[in-house]
């Protein structure tokens, strides 16, 4: 239900009240056993409490009287996760076409308290919450009626390959631009030497970055043939001993670490070009998913 408009004290008294004395009165007496109350900020945010009260909470009871867009929000974020859901309203909203055949109680607050119309809204209310309690795999929601739950995660989990996907590939871009800057430095280093020019040597302080190849190798969360986990394994340890070598290179005095990176980051690069190919392939595969 609404909090109430900060600016609009009553509002906020209507709605208090209407909790307090309304709904939770009647149904502490009728459960004992549950823990009634309204979201409240409690450390965090009090979007963050609502998201997780409206995603967890065995039942939620939902006031839509005045169509207050949060709480049709919150209605539609519940809907989207689980069932255990009652909607009630005052009688004089005409509710809109996409909530009339969900089932909502209705009551009428100019009868409140002695009217018999008003107990069986109460009775309504009582049945349809002891419903959720007594017969959890009862289904309510419309959206997951019409769109399996496994869907939702389908698309969340695409969205994150999507995001770790992209994050591959920047590190690719980067490890790629520190590769061939290392190879044309110890290449120039060489012909320092050469022609006895070695006071113009110098070695490059970057460092590979390898957090989001590690997380696919390790996790494996793109599901891929055995091929593809393998290459990425070779990219991860060729990162990491490449960045053992630039280390080596700043004490190095001899032309070891040089001809060994003038030798293998060649090959590297090839290898990581053949990683981010593949990675934007099955990201071009992700978006064209339905």
């Amino acid at each position: 239900m609404p909090f109430g408009d900060a600016d609009n004290l009553e509002e906020q008294k209507y709605w208090t009240n209407h909790f307090e004395n309304f709904l939770k009165k009647f149904l502490e007496t009728k459960f004992p056993e549950l823990d009634i109350r309204r979201s409240e900020p409690l450390g965090v945010s009090i979007l963050d409490r609502i998201l997780v009260d409206v995603t967890q909470s065995d039942i939620l009871i939902a006031d839509i009287t005045g169509f207050n867009p949060n709480v049709l929000w919150e209605l539609g974020v519940r809907h989207s996760f689980r069932h255990g859901t009652v909607i009630i309203a005052d009688k004089k909203n005409k509710l809109p076409f996409n909530l009339k055949d969900i089932g909502t109680l209705i009551y009428d607050f100019s009868l409140y308290p002695s009217s018999s119309e008003f107990n069986e809204f109460f009775e309504k209310l009582e049945k349809s919450v002891r419903d959720c309690l007594e017969n959890k795999t009862r289904k309510d929601s419309p959206v997951l009626e019409s769109i399996p739950r496994g869907a939702f995660f389908e698309i969340i989990k695409k969205q994150e390959n999507l995001r770790k996907i992209n994050a591959v590939i920047l590190e690719c871009d980067d490890n790629l631009k520190i590769l061939k800057n290392a190879f044309t430095r110890a290449k120039l280093n060489q012909s320092y030497k050469q022609k006895k020019m070695e006071d113009k040597s110098s070695v490059i302080i970057s460092r590979l970055r390898f957090s989001a190849l590690e997380l696919l190798v390790v996790n494996q969360y793109l599901s891929e043939d055995l091929e593809f986990n393998k290459h990425s394994t070779l990219c991860l340890r060729t990162l990491i001993k490449t960045n053992d070598q630039l280390v080596a290179w700043d004490y190095d005095t001899t032309d070891v670490t040089e001809e060994w990176l003038i030798k293998y980051l060649p090959v590297f690069v090839k290898r990581l070009n053949k990683l981010k190919s593949n990675l934007v392939i099955l990201k071009k595969k992700l978006l064209n998913q339905n």
